[in-house]
């Protein structure tokens, strides 16, 4: 795609986009005068022609019209398949002269065939992550396994090739959201690939050991983790390191020493050291071009984050401490000494805010928050997201979630006795998204658990 080599001073491959490439390519040359002013108003003539075609085989030669979403979709799809051809010519030049000189529809019939390999090329990339998968009780590593199966048997090439109907919960080290339908997938499957076989280099018992750690640290289920095994293997491999260790396991006295001697060193030496450690690494474990690669693009994550946690003395945030944990009890105190003056709380929310680390949110909110009023202002003041909500909550004992669930069902049970089940059956009124997170979250529980909540919530806490 960089193979610049034509007259056109005006010409800017920065206007190209590679998720819209044929398009974007169009409208540039259009812009500087290499194809005439119309082109793109005669392309979109000739994708009509192949819509036609396509509603036909949409209704099964019933119906050559379909709803306006329907088409529109199937345009995107048009689009997609052209952009499956065009892709692949890997030079700009080329691409401009294939505008030029082949027809729209032999564009579009070359791009099925592409697609078509692809899928296979796909499908083979699958069945090589299964093999080489991580030993692992992580759900969500696990279930994305397991739902990607959905895709290959879901794909619609001929009327949705950019759809992507899978289950995928697992987060990447790399991925690029931006990508859609079957070459998503395929970028997926590879990145995936890349972190199982160097994951695959370390001993299976220690990744996983340091997963539960990771676990016991935030007070939570490591197989409910929503954390990628491959970050969370280098970071504390490259750091086992550091302190003279070659095993993932990094107890909580080395991580001091090498916290004390990380902080006298300049961002320089810190970058050093690790690109070394890394580079030490891939030479050790014999890790292959592809395998290296990635390495490298990860050591550039780690050097920026580890330079952002030392300026903000919290290097433990990145590694993991795989020293047994002491639980300790963490029950929302219904005591007035124990609110929080409003700088402090304002303080903590910020804290929290500061964050991009779901657990290490959880750990703020579990050491600073020890009122309940503190607590629900806390959930009032939008400092969790969405599915960060789910995770908090997942992180409460029973006594904790019938403390909330006192306020979210107050109207419900002044009465009578909280009948949790039926009363989550039916459509519930609310104030806070908080609450919306709280109802999904307990409808997600099992009949013991929801069971347990439901009597505490009845009984006075």
């Amino acid at each position: 795609m960089n193979n610049l080599n034509f007259i056109n001073k005006d010409f800017d491959s920065g206007n190209l986009s590679k998720y819209q490439f044929a398009i974007s390519l169009i409208k540039e040359c259009v812009r500087c005068e290499i194809l005439p002013e119309n082109f793109l108003y005669t392309v979109q003539i000739k994708i009509g022609e192949i819509l036609k075609e396509l509603m036909i085989k949409f209704t099964k030669g019933e119906s050559s019209s379909v709803t306006v979403e329907k088409a529109e979709k199937l345009i995107i799809g048009i689009w997609y398949t052209i952009d499956a051809y065009m892709n692949s010519l890997n030079n700009i030049e080329f691409s401009i002269e294939v505008l030029k000189n082949e027809e729209v529809s032999l564009m579009y019939e070359k791009g099925k065939n592409i697609l078509k390999e692809d899928f296979i090329h796909t499908k083979n990339l699958y069945e090589k992550v299964l093999e080489n998968k991580v030993i692992t009780q992580l759900t969500a590593y696990n279930d994305t396994l397991k739902g990607i199966e959905d895709f290959f048997r879901l794909y619609n090439q001929d009327f949705e090739p950019d759809e992507c109907d899978a289950n995928i919960d697992y987060p990447l080290a790399f991925d690029d959201w931006n990508v859609q339908g079957l070459y998503y997938m395929k970028n997926y499957l590879w990145n995936l690939y890349m972190e199982n076989e160097i994951c695959n280099k370390f001993d299976n018992k220690e990744i996983n050991l340091v997963l539960k750690s990771y676990g016991d640290i935030y007070e939570i289920d490591y197989r409910d983790l929503l954390v990628n095994i491959f970050e969370i293997t280098m970071t504390n491999a490259i750091f086992s390191r550091l302190s003279n260790n070659n095993s993932l396991e990094l107890k909580n006295k080395d991580f001091e020493t090498l916290n004390n001697n990380l902080k006298n060193l300049s961002e320089k030496q810190v970058k050093n050291l690790i690109s070394l450690v890394v580079d030490k690494i891939i030479e050790d474990y014999k890790l292959g071009e592809f395998e290296k690669e990635y390495m490298k693009n990860y050591e550039k994550i780690l050097i920026k984050n580890t330079l952002y946690e030392l300026k903000r003395d919290n290097l433990r945030n990145l590694i993991i401490i795989t020293d047994n944990v002491k639980k300790k009890k963490n029950t929302i105190m219904i005591n007035e000494e124990n609110i929080l003056k409003d700088d402090d709380f304002k303080e903590i929310i910020e804290e929290i805010l500061a964050s991009d680390n779901i657990y290490e949110k959880i750990n703020i909110v579990k050491n600073k928050i020890n009122s309940i009023k503190d607590y629900i202002d806390m959930l009032k003041s939008s400092c969790f997201f969405e599915d960060e909500y789910i995770l908090l909550f997942m992180s409460l004992s029973n006594m904790e979630l019938a403390i909330l669930g006192k306020y979210v069902f107050y109207g419900e049970y002044r009465m009578e006795k909280l009948d949790i089940t039926k009363t989550l059956s039916r459509k519930i009124e609310t104030k806070y998204e908080w609450e919306n997170f709280y109802l999904e979250y307990l409808k997600s529980l099992n009949e013991d658990k929801l069971e347990n909540v439901e009597i505490l919530i009845n009984e006075n806490l």
